[in-house]
C-alpha cells in the first residue's frame, strides 16, 4: 500500500509516540499541538520520487527477504538443516497461525492457550502475534534484531543494496531543500544504520548525519541514543536518551512516559481511569529504578533497550509497512507495537511459504480482517533476562523481596515454554537470580 509521501509527516505524528487502543479519541486532538511543538510537521518537495524509491526498496527488501527463507527453511532446506530445525517445523506452523480463541477479544488474562503459546491480539482486526523465545535455533548466529539484513542470501543483498543506496541519495537531496524536516533527518539516518551493516565506511556517514542533526534538540538527542543502542553503547545512549528526555515537549514526553503497552494495561483501560501526565512520569520512575539491572552501574540498561524502541517503532511506522510489518490499526499495528515495546524486534521471523499465506490470508478475510501476508513466527534469541517487577513491588518498592522479580525461565537454552514474561532484553553479560537470605 502506498500513501504520498506528503503524508509521512502525518503518519510519523502518529506513530511516534505510545498513542494506544481506547485512547485514540484524545490522542487525534493533541495530534495538531504535537505536530507544531514537536516540529515535525514540515513537508518537503520532491515527495513523488521518494515514495517510489522507498516503494521500491521496501518491494526488493521483501522480495529477497521472502526469497532467502524458502530456500533456508523450505521442504528442501529442512532436509539439509539440522534435526533440530526440522523438529521444530510444526512447532513453528502453530505459532504462524497462532490466532485468538474466536473473533472477540479476549484478553491477554486468558493465556497460555493451547499448544503452549501465547498471543498478543489486535484491537480492530482477527489479526495476532505470537512471540516466542524458546524456537529459536539459528546456528550460525545471525539476528535480525542487530541487523535487518541479516536473513537475507548473500546472492540477493546486490538488489537490496542498491535500492537502499538510491532512497538514501534521495534523502540527502530532500534534506538539501529542508535541513530541519524531522522525517527526512530521522529516515535518513535509519537507513544509513542499516546499510552500515554491509559496508562499514557508512558508519562514518551516520556519524555526519547525527552531527548534522538541524531537527528539534530532543529529536537529535534521541536519534543519537538510537544509533549508539543499536551499535553497542548502552552507557552513552543512555545519557543521550536522558537529555532528550529533559528537552522534549510536555506532550512528546508524556506520551513517551507512558508504560501501558510495556505491561499490558494498555487494552482494557477507559478513558475516564488513564492517568496524568504527572502521574505517568511519576510511574515511569519508580518502574525504571526498580528495573535497572544493576544500580551500581553508570545509567539503566534495560530503559535503553525500551526508548530504543520507542524511536525505531517511530520510523518504521511513519510508513503504511516496511517490507517486514504493516504499520496500519486496521492490520493490527497495535499488536506488533505491543510485541516490539515489551521485547523488542524479533530475532528471526520464519515464514511458512505461499501456501500457508493463502490459508492464514483466507482466515483473516473470514472473520472480515485485511489479510497481511507474509505470516511468519517471531521468534527471540536466547540470553533475554526480564527485569520488570512484579506490580506488588512497584507499589510497595522498600517492601519488595527477591520474588518480585523473575529474570529467567530456568531453562537451559534460556527461556521454556512455560515462560510468559511481561517483558525481556538482550544483554551481552548474564545475570543470576539470588534467592533471600
Amino acid at each position: 500500500m502506498s500513501v504520498p509521501v506528503a503524508r509521512f509527516r502525518h503518519l510519523l505524528v502518529m506513530a511516534s509516540l505510545p498513542f494506544w487502543p481506547r485512547a485514540w479519541g484524545p490522542a487525534q486532538r493533541a495530534h495538531s499541538a504535537l505536530s507544531a511543538r514537536a516540529g515535525i510537521a514540515s513537508t518537503p518537495s520532491g515527495t513523488d520520487s521518494l515514495q517510489k524509491a522507498a516503494d521500491n526498496l521496501f518491494a526488493i527488501w521483501q522480495r529477497a527477504w521472502m526469497d532467502s527463507h524458502g530456500e533456508r527453511w523450505g521442504s528442501d532446506a529442512q532436509r539439509r538443516h539440522p534435526p533440530l530445525l526440522r523438529s521444530n517445523w510444526n512447532a513453528r506452523s502453530a505459532y504462524r497461525h497462532c490466532h485468538r480463541v474466536g473473533v472477540a477479544n479476549i484478553g491477554e488474562s486468558s493465556r497460555p492457550l493451547a499448544k503452549g503459546y501465547s498471543n498478543i491480539g489486535a484491537e480492530r482486526t482477527a489479526f495476532s502475534v505470537c512471540p516466542t523465545w524458546s524456537l529459536f535455533d539459528d546456528v550460525e548466529g545471525l539476528d535480525e534484531a542487530r541487523d535487518m539484513d541479516a536473513m537475507i542470501a548473500p546472492k540477493y543483498r546486490a538488489g537490496v543494496t542498491a535500492a537502499r543506496r538510491v532512497l538514501l541519495s534521495m534523502l540527502r537531496q530532500a534534506l538539501d531543500r529542508a535541513p530541519t524536516d524531522a522525517f527526512l533527518i530521522g529516515q535518513h539516518v535509519r537507513f544509513l544504520l542499516d546499510e552500515a551493516h554491509s559496508d562499514p565506511a557508512y558508519a562514518d556517514r551516520v556519524q555526519q548525519a547525527l552531527q548534522s542533526c538541524a531537527s528539534d534538540s530532543w529529536w537529535c538527542l534521541a536519534l543519537r541514543g538510537y544509533v549508539q543502542a543499536r551499535t553497542g553503547t548502552w552507557q552513552a545512549a543512555d545519557s543521550s536518551f536522558a537529555a532528550a528526555r529533559t528537552r522534549m515537549p510536555e506532550l512528546v514526553r508524556c506520551q513517551w512516559a507512558d508504560l501501558r503497552p510495556l505491561l499490558g494495561t494498555d487494552v482494557d483501560t477507559p478513558p475516564t481511569l488513564q492517568p496524568t501526565c504527572e502521574e505517568r512520569t511519576a510511574f515511569a520512575e519508580r518502574y525504571w529504578w526498580l528495573a535497572d539491572p544493576l544500580l551500581g552501574d553508570i545509567g539503566n540498561e534495560r530503559r535503553v533497550a525500551h526508548d530504543e524502541r520507542l524511536v525505531q517503532r517511530l520510523l518504521h511506522a511513519a510508513f503504511p509497512t516496511d517490507g517486514r510489518f504493516f504499520w496500519q490499526l486496521a492490520r493490527g499495528s497495535d499488536a506488533v507495537t505491543r510485541m516490539l515495546v515489551r521485547y523488542g524486534w524479533p530475532s528471526a521471523s520464519v515464514w511458512g511459504g505461499k501456501a500457508e499465506d493463502v490459508g492464514h490470508s483466507s482466515w483473516l478475510r473470514y472473520h472480515s480482517s485485511d489479510e497481511q501476508p507474509p505470516y511468519t513466527t517471531y521468534e527471540y534469541a536466547p540470553g533475554r533476562i526480564q527485569t520488570g517487577p512484579d506490580s506488588a513491588a512497584i507499589d510497595h518498592p522498600f517492601a519488595a523481596t527477591a520474588g518480585s522479580w523473575q529474570l529467567t525461565g530456568n531453562h537451559d537454552r534460556g527461556a521454556s515454554p512455560e515462560w510468559w514474561p511481561r517483558e525481556h532484553f538482550p544483554r551481552d553479560r548474564p545475570l543470576t537470580q539470588l534467592p533471600d537470605y
